[in-house]
């Protein structure tokens, strides 16, 4: 007897007609984006993609200024839940293109490894008053420093020079303790200056 599509096969998809086995085979997971020279791939969860853009690109390109790099996003996986910032170097320098994943990372939380199942450790961002940046950095970076290495966690100011408006602080990612504790040195800083160029009363 001929065999016809509604017969059992080897696949476990018996009685299954070929037109509709689509709909029933596991999709296949999205391939990743191919690479030339002086590129590289990082994943952003899809809802984080905003993030990364920023408003009318703002936050994109102040990541391409900081390392030298082009950023481009690239959604056909968004399906899966994620997309890809592919970065460029045109000089193909891995200290660019390392800075610039560094960058990226920051503004999601870390790494993202959706099929490790794993939690990711949070990061968090704090909004300070931007004459607490100065202070909060010091001389050479020695301040930021300090607290990162106290803290155990990285900890980042992004400052938009000149525009009056808060700084925004990245803490992480981290545990809760390194955070929390990031968070609390952040503070006692800015107290700190602030308190300092607060006018003296008179004797």
């Amino acid at each position: 007897r001929r065999k016809s599509k509604w017969d059992q096969g080897d696949d476990g998809l018996g009685g299954v007609p070929e037109w509709l086995r689509d709909q029933f085979e596991k999709p296949k997971p999205p391939p990743e984006p191919k690479l030339g020279r002086g590129q590289r791939a990082i994943k952003i969860p899809q809802p984080l993609v905003g993030k990364v853009l920023g408003k009318m690109g703002a936050t994109v390109q102040e990541i391409q200024e900081a390392s030298r790099t082009e950023v481009k996003i690239n959604q056909d996986t968004k399906e899966a839940g994620y997309s890809y910032a592919i970065v460029t170097s045109t000089s193909a320098s891995e200290e660019d293109l390392n800075e610039a994943e560094r960058l990226i990372n920051v503004k999601i939380g870390g790494p993202f490894e959706p099929t490790t199942g794993g939690a990711q450790l949070p990061a968090k961002e704090l909004k300070v008053d931007d004459v607490c940046v100065g202070g909060l950095i010091g001389r050479g970076g020695e301040h930021i420093k300090f607290m990162t290495g106290e803290a155990g966690c990285r900890i980042q100011v992004d400052q938009k020079k000149g525009t009056g408006l808060p700084a925004t602080v990245t803490i992480g990612p981290g545990t809760p303790e390194q955070m929390a504790k990031a968070e609390r040195l952040i503070n006692d800083k800015c107290a700190e200056i602030i308190n300092s160029r607060a006018p003296k009363a008179p004797a």
